[in-house]
């Protein structure tokens, strides 16, 4: 399911692009949190992202359904945990409403991001098998 893989990595690839024009827009914001907060989020999935390359470029990987389950739930965590401060942020009035829609956005995309890297790489490795 080759088509399957590379439509996996399509999605994964626009979400990339999402991701960069939310952290574009961070960067011209005058508010450090904001950028800290963006980039905080940013960081939390790298590790899930060099696990789900690891996946691509470890062929050997024997049970790889495990490990990509593994990263796909991390990384639902991450977005979970993310929002959860990010409504703390709020109620205690550090961010405004456009401010936390667009992270929560942006961190959805995150995760969205990961979750296609693992699909791909699942759908990619079991053609290998």
């Amino acid at each position: 399911s080759r088509l399957k893989a590379l439509r996996e990595l399509q999605y994964s690839l626009k979400s990339v692009k999402d991701i960069r024009e939310n952290l574009r827009q961070f960067e011209s914001s005058s508010v450090k949190k904001i950028k800290r907060i963006s980039q905080k989020r940013v960081h939390l999935e790298i590790t899930n992202i060099a696990l789900a390359r690891e996946l691509i470029l470890n062929n050997a990987v024997d049970d790889i359904d495990e490990e990509a389950d593994d990263i796909i739930i991390s990384a639902a965590r991450h977005h979970d945990e993310f929002v959860e401060q990010l409504y703390s942020l709020t109620q205690k009035d550090q961010l405004n409403s456009k401010e936390l829609v667009t992270l929560i956005n942006m961190s959805k995309h995150i995760e969205q991001c990961v979750k296609g890297l693992v699909h791909s790489a699942r759908n990619y490795l079991s053609l290998q098998k």
